[in-house]
């Protein structure tokens, strides 16, 4: 749950951020940093616990995509777009469980 709350705050400040100024590519490092400590924190805990198996994996795909969401939605209206399957890429990339 602390992870989720910290990862909401931290898409949430993006997606206030985005604007014209920014890039696409700047969109996609910022959201990819993102990912990386969201996939690496969960590695660390199924390291620990080995909880994650087919059913979490999915919850925790859907979570990352819901949290992408409001992120797409507000680039949209700035002209830019989330690529989401190269982010979904980087998250299967890093991923453990």
């Amino acid at each position: 749950m602390a992870l989720y709350k910290k990862m909401l705050t931290e898409f949430s400040v993006i997606e206030q951020e985005v604007s014209v100024t920014w890039t696409n590519e700047k969109l996609h490092e910022a959201l990819s940093l993102l990912v990386k400590e969201f996939t690496e924190t969960f590695n660390k805990l199924d390291k620990r616990t080995g909880f994650i198996e087919t059913v979490e994996r999915e919850e925790i795909y859907v979570v990352l995509d819901e949290l992408l969401e409001p992120v797409n939605e507000k680039a949209a209206e700035v002209g830019l777009e989330v690529d989401v399957k190269r982010l979904f890429a980087v998250f299967n990339e890093l991923r453990d469980f």
